[in-house]
């Protein structure tokens, strides 16, 4: 696990690895890039995985690769 949200300014494979995450293909030979669908991909699991949050708990769902969105899509 790297331990740090996945963002466009993120190594290839790191971005590669949330895609894969994702099943969001990427064509051989492409360069892996944090596009608008990954990030609303990002955006829709934060966003559940928020809502099992206690209330107080709660923060902004992010568009970003962040740990709590790579661990929901692991499971």
């Amino acid at each position: 696990m790297i331990m740090r949200p996945i963002t466009y300014a993120s190594n290839e494979e790191d971005i590669y690895y949330l895609c894969e995450l994702s099943n969001i293909d990427i064509s051989a030979g492409n360069v892996a890039e944090f596009t608008t669908q990954v990030a609303e991909t990002c955006y829709e699991i934060s966003t559940k995985w928020l809502q099992k949050m206690p209330s107080a708990d709660r923060r902004p769902p992010t568009m970003f690769g962040e740990t709590h969105v790579t661990k929901s899509l692991r499971l």
